[in-house]
């Protein structure tokens, strides 16, 4: 468990890169508020541009903190501020706005564009898998299926192949 100097140094983070990227980027909001989500379970960060919010996973920073150290946490929480606030000033998904603003926040648009960033946090036989990792299965016709994961939730993957969604019980997934 996380104690309260962790939290606050995590909250911290998020303060310092909202500061420098406003110092450092001339199309960024001066408003943005930042929230900490306990719901948020499978994305460690979310934009709502209309609003000029930041939604970040506290269930998710919270288990780098115990995982990988706070130094490690606190520079994860970095990284999701300003991939977040690249969305504010692009105004939509990963598109070109958002790959300049990407990089002129100093990130590489390719490391963070798919939200990547394992932090192990445990899902019920899931703690293997991660959004966007290329996995195969067999349906119940005895079919190979190639795909990718779109979502995790606690007992399966969303599975893309091609256009279809497969819900896919951890179990029946293998990694390619």
């Amino acid at each position: 468990m996380a104690s309260e100097f962790e939290r606050i140094a995590l909250h911290q983070t998020t303060v310092q890169a909202r500061t420098w990227a406003q110092k450092n980027h001339p199309d960024c909001p001066a408003n943005i508020r930042v929230e900490w989500s306990n719901r948020m379970t499978t994305s460690a960060g979310l934009a709502f541009c209309s609003r000029n919010l930041i939604k970040l996973s506290g269930p998710i920073f919270l288990d780098a903190v115990e995982k990988d150290g706070l130094a490690q946490a606190c520079q994860k929480v970095w990284d999701t501020m300003l991939h977040e606030i690249a969305h504010l000033i692009a105004r939509d998904g990963h598109g070109i706005r958002w790959v300049k603003a990407m990089i002129a926040l100093g990130l590489d648009p390719e490391e963070h564009r798919y939200h990547n960033m394992r932090y192990g946090h445990k899902l019920n036989g899931g703690d293997d898998f991660h959004k966007w990792q290329d996995v195969s299965f067999v349906d119940k016709k005895g079919q190979k299926r190639d795909g990718y994961i779109r979502r995790l939730n606690a007992k399966r993957a969303t599975v893309m192949v091609g256009q279809t969604k497969w819900y896919v019980p951890y179990g029946m997934l293998s990694k390619r």
